[in-house]
């Protein structure tokens, strides 16, 4: 079994899972099959599975060669330096580890219970959505919000309703 290696800042941890939901969310877009994936990038699909995952322990050339087999590139860009109100047209698609609820107005209406600065994990999120699918205000859903449920449908490979 491969070594967990531990990742000492909570930000590192959040990048790397969002890279494995956006793998994840491209391989679906494109309609491949994990094993096809890691086949064409020269790995099992338990290590692509793990890489989806956000495991810690997959080698960058690992890493490298599903992005470059799935169309994609990896960038490296300053925290400091970035808008994150703005996202490139580069970047769209792409989901973090955990959203802020106020930032989906209505998934923050379906986790009334938390408070507006709370963040919840993609899976909670997609959940939220899922089960309380009847409350949404279809007329009241920006485009950022539909985008962002069908990202989530994407990553989790089920349906939340009819955005």
């Amino acid at each position: 079994m491969p070594k967990k290696i531990h990742i000492s800042f909570e930000n590192a941890a959040s990048s790397i899972a969002a890279l494995g939901v956006a793998v994840q969310v491209r391989r679906k877009q494109l309609g491949a099959s994990a094993t096809h994936t890691a086949q064409a990038a020269g790995l099992s699909r338990v290590t692509l599975h793990r890489l989806e995952k956000g495991e810690t322990s997959i080698t960058l050339g690992a890493c490298a060669n599903v992005l470059t087999v799935l169309g994609m590139v990896l960038k490296a860009e300053s925290i400091h330096q970035s808008d994150s109100s703005k996202a490139p047209d580069s970047q769209i698609g792409l989901l973090p580890a955990r959203v802020k609820v106020a930032n989906y107005p209505q998934l923050a209406l379906l986790a009334w219970q938390l408070s507006p600065d709370a963040e919840v994990s993609l899976h909670a999120a997609f959940c939220l959505y899922q089960n309380n699918w009847r409350h949404v205000d279809l007329g009241a859903i920006s485009n950022e919000e539909r985008g962002f449920i069908a990202a989530l449908e994407l990553a989790f490979d089920d349906k939340v309703g009819h955005v």
